[in-house]
């Protein structure tokens, strides 16, 4: 079920309890489920997304609901989380990463039908 594929950073890759369908409804695709980084790095965690249309991708904390970003704008007094966007797939950056930064992070699209999630986790060593 888990395939684990090795880069620099290593990541490990599964399938997302979401996909693309030919109804065009909003989706979180299936993408990276664990981010490896060491001390110092820049963290980038993805959550691709289709037909995103006029909602908003939040990061948030998966543990105690902190919202980083909505869209491009950021909840975060912490200087190193920003957040980009390309081809559909949004980013949380966050610069120099230390090991209190490990966690589970939710990317979420909130909708009229129901709140969409993707969890990621980020491991600092």
């Amino acid at each position: 079920m888990y395939k684990t594929i090795f880069f620099l950073p290593a990541v490990t890759f599964s399938k997302s309890l979401l996909s693309k369908d030919a109804n065009g409804k909003t989706k979180i695709l299936p993408g990276a489920t664990n981010y490896y980084y060491k001390v110092g790095d820049v963290a980038e965690l993805k959550c691709p997304v289709a037909n995103l249309g006029d909602r908003k991708v939040v990061w948030r904390l998966a543990a105690n609901e902190t919202i980083f970003t909505v869209g491009y704008n950021i909840f975060t007094e912490d200087p190193r989380v920003a957040v980009t966007h390309h081809n559909g797939t949004w980013n949380l950056i966050i610069k120099g990463v230390q090991p209190r930064d490990s966690n589970l992070y939710e990317c979420q699209i909130a909708s009229v039908e129901k709140y969409l999630r993707s969890y990621v986790a980020l491991h600092v060593a």
